[in-house]
């Protein structure tokens, strides 16, 4: 089972294209405020997991399950994102970091019938 800390590293090695380029540890260090042996040690683990592939000393890529992966979370983000926004009219400057809080508690499962009723409504 993948931990919350390692989908956050995926999100952030996605933000900062590593599904189309290698993402370094300096540039993960920089934008998660982790220390270099914390980032290598993540990175071991992705990497030891497939979704990640390393290039010793130059950074790390999303694999083909890593982007699989990441791109279903931002989709799922998306769709809660799109419910707090229409349905509990949440405002738009505070619903990313509402989703953040709960998008990693809420099965696929939900996250599809959550889905479907955004789809079956008018608003």
């Amino acid at each position: 089972m993948i931990t919350d800390a390692q989908k956050k590293y995926l999100k952030i090695i996605f933000q900062l294209g590593g599904d189309i380029e290698l993402v370094s540890n300096k540039m993960l260090s920089k934008k998660l405020g982790a220390a270099p042996p914390s980032i290598s040690q993540m990175l071991d683990r992705l990497t030891e997991a497939g979704f990640v592939k390393s290039e010793h000393y130059r950074g790390v890529m999303l694999t083909k399950k890593g982007l699989t992966y990441t791109i279903g979370m931002t989709n799922n983000h998306e769709i809660i994102k799109e419910f707090f926004i229409k349905v509990l009219n949440i405002n738009s400057s505070e619903v990313n970091q509402e989703v953040d809080l709960i998008e990693n508690h809420v099965s696929d499962k939900f996250v599809q019938r959550l889905s479907e009723y955004l789809r079956t409504k008018q608003f």
